[in-house]
């Protein structure tokens, strides 16, 4: 079990995702022809009862320029900056990835998925 989901489990905690997300979800499925794929990731993702507590955000101007920073500060990919970006404005303390680029900001608690206990 990972750790993230007995915090999750001790204490209820709002997350937020980009809207980005949706993009990077989307790709593989729709790279080989899964449209159904792609749309079951976008309904989970979305409007699933089973992430009731993840606000999907689009991307703001005040995120937009907050992500140019990030991305001059720590030479991030655009998607990645704002994936930060989206965490700073919502007052998030960590962020959870799996790319590990994300691993050099420091504005925020950086958790990557391989280093998270089963």
């Amino acid at each position: 079990m990972f750790r993230i989901v007995e915090l999750i489990e001790a204490q209820p905690l709002q997350a937020f995702t980009s809207v980005m997300t949706l993009t990077e979800i989307m790709v593989q499925p729709l790279k080989v022809g899964n449209t159904d794929l792609a749309q079951e990731y976008h309904d989970i993702l979305v409007s699933s009862d089973q992430f009731s507590l993840l606000s999907v955000l689009s991307v703001t101007e005040e995120i937009a320029i907050t992500a140019g920073a990030i991305r001059a500060r720590y030479s991030l990919r655009t998607p990645d900056a704002i994936h930060v970006a989206t965490a700073i404005a919502r007052d998030c303390d960590t962020i959870l990835t799996n790319d590990a680029a994300m691993k050099r900001v420091t504005d925020l608690n950086v958790l990557h998925l391989d280093n998270l206990e089963l």
